[in-house]
């Protein structure tokens, strides 16, 4: 069927918004949906707690809604598709993450399907629009579908959030069901380190209230209340646990640095290319176009790649024994 941009739509009269509205519903139940928590969730989430080093504490679980929502969360690192998994599967709740293939190896891509996930090319717009149909089919069905809404990770030394694509808001409105604004938490320690499992003490989960996405209304402008409101939990997350991000200021350049390096290139099958990753970042009018910082030539902690090269530059000397 025909999709239409957000001015086309904009232009529609209500009675013919609420038609093609309910003609891309009809669509998306085309697709194929398993409305059960998959075989490979299950086995994902018993096998998750092996790799990772750090336990998770889940906040307002009570906010999610029955018979499955739209889950907006940032992201930040390569553990958010197994914490989705996991978190979920604890609690009894089918899921379904939207991820993007065009990052993954072979094993990974496999291991994605496996677990239920929607994948999608991101350098493809059938392929970007066809996934988030089929991923509104799994929401209908009463799935609970992931959206990192950012695109990408958020790799800022401290700004709380990348700006919120519209996709979610869409499949919200198609699917009659809502958002559910969520955050994880990665708890660093406070010190350098020289693996990736050594980085986090612990990862909270927060389920925000849920937030009803008129389709009479501005898409963007619902997405960036969904953006706000995300910000505001994660500074009360911070608040909480004693993490200061005002500006640069009060980052450690080289704890920021090392475990930066440590989630891009040490993570278990993965590694996070910068150069590539940043042009799926949006940015608004007058934001500042940076999403990582490094240490320079002379020493100056500025907007810039950390690269794989800087190993030995951004790790500690292992010690002689």
């Amino acid at each position: 069927m025909k999709v239409l941009s957000e001015k086309e739509i904009s232009n529609l009269s209500l009675s013919e918004r609420k038609k093609y509205y309910q003609d891309l519903k009809d669509y998306c139940l085309s697709f194929k949906a398993n409305p059960n928590i998959s075989i490979g969730q299950k086995l994902i989430s018993k096998i998750s707690p092996i790799q990772r080093n750090f336990d998770y504490e889940v906040i307002g679980a009570e906010n999610l809604p029955k018979n499955g929502a739209v889950i907006v969360s940032n992201h930040s690192n390569s553990h958010d598709f197994f914490t989705a998994l996991e978190s979920f599967n604890n609690l009894g709740l089918p899921v379904s993450v939207f991820a993007a293939n065009d990052d993954l190896n072979f094993l990974s891509n496999n291991v994605f399907t496996f677990a239920n996930a929607t994948l999608v090319n991101r350098e493809d717009k059938d392929s970007c629009r066809n996934g988030l149909f089929e991923l509104t089919n799994k929401i209908i069905n009463n799935n609970y579908g992931v959206i990192f809404g950012e695109s990408t990770w958020n790799l800022h030394p401290y700004k709380e959030m990348n700006v919120l694509k519209v996709g979610a808001a869409r499949s919200a409105g198609i699917s009659e069901k809502q958002i559910v604004p969520t955050i994880f938490e990665y708890v660093e320690v406070p010190n350098q380190c020289n693996k990736e499992k050594e980085l986090y003490t612990k990862c909270i989960i927060k389920f925000g209230k849920p937030i009803s996405i008129d389709i009479n209304k501005d898409l963007f402008l619902q997405m960036l209340n969904v953006e706000n409101i995300m910000i505001k939990m994660r500074d009360e997350i911070w608040e909480d646990i004693g993490i200061f991000k005002n500006g640069k200021k009060q980052v450690d350049p080289l704890i920021y640095v090392n475990h930066t390096w440590l989630k891009k290139f040490d993570a278990l099958a993965f590694m996070y290319d910068s150069e590539s990753e940043f042009k799926y970042l949006y940015f608004r009018e007058n934001d500042l176009k940076e999403n990582e910082y490094h240490i320079d030539e002379n020493g100056r902690f500025v907007p810039g790649i950390i690269k794989k090269e800087d190993k030995a530059k951004v790790l500690l000397p292992i010690k002689n024994k």
